[in-house]
């Protein structure tokens, strides 16, 4: 049987679901920062479509994915998602928003169901003002981010349709066993390359005909992850 790539509310802090390599604030605080930010934290639950925070809304706090996924992008004039993102459980966002005092700068939603722990401005700052270690590991992550950015940037520009197709769905899979099904729509996963439905398209059948995925009724399958990572190597 397939292993799903949503996670389910009963199925918490499962690796997998994200689409961004670098490591996230939460995950990268030391644990008993990380202990103090949950006892302050509030556990929010979302369903499937459900819009967690929008573009300009004020930067009161962050979020954590206890469980599900959330995606990020920004709605368009047409009312379609443009997603940049796609995130994970243990993944964190708004965080940037929040210290640098300004509007949040894009849209997240709920992709499936999802529980989110939601910690206020105020908390997230008095950790940072006592503890020296957390202020660090907040830079460190930033830094890591920062270069992935332009990694990703120089890669876009060498990578075929194809490669960055594979990619995607690779990272998607994040460790969970083959086959693994992915839930999300064809045109969000095009959005998030960067390509038409059409190149989407045809990637995926060049995909599915080396084998490494299997395309089914509103989801497709992933045979082999490791060789959807190998296919996607610049």
């Amino acid at each position: 049987m397939p292993s799903f790539l949503q996670s389910k509310a009963s199925k918490k802090h499962e690796s997998t679901g994200r689409t961004i390599g670098s490591p996230f604030l939460f995950p990268a605080l030391p644990a008993d920062v990380r202990r103090e930010l949950r006892n302050a934290g509030v556990l929010r639950e979302y369903t499937d479509g459900q819009i967690i925070h929008q573009r300009g809304d004020p930067s009161d706090g962050f979020s954590v994915i206890e469980s599900g996924q959330v995606k990020m992008g920004r709605y368009g004039p047409d009312g379609d998602m443009h997603v940049v993102a796609i995130l994970g459980p243990q993944d964190s966002f708004g965080e940037p928003s929040c210290l640098g005092g300004f509007p949040r700068v894009a849209d997240a939603v709920a992709l499936g169901p999802a529980e989110i722990l939601w910690v206020a401005e105020a908390a997230l700052f008095k950790v940072l003002d006592n503890s020296p270690m957390a202020a660090r590991a907040f830079l460190k992550v930033v830094s890591v981010q920062f270069q992935e950015m332009l990694d990703s940037l120089v890669l876009v520009r060498k990578l075929s349709s194809l490669k960055q197709v594979a990619r995607a769905l690779a990272a998607l899979c994040g460790s969970r066993p083959a086959p693994v099904s992915v839930t999300i729509r064809h045109d969000e996963l095009a959005e998030l390359v960067g390509v038409t439905r059409m190149t989407f398209g045809t990637a995926l059948s060049r995909l599915e005909a080396d084998g490494l995925i299997a395309r089914r009724y509103r989801h497709l399958v992933v045979l082999d992850p490791a060789g959807l990572r190998r296919a996607g190597r610049p």
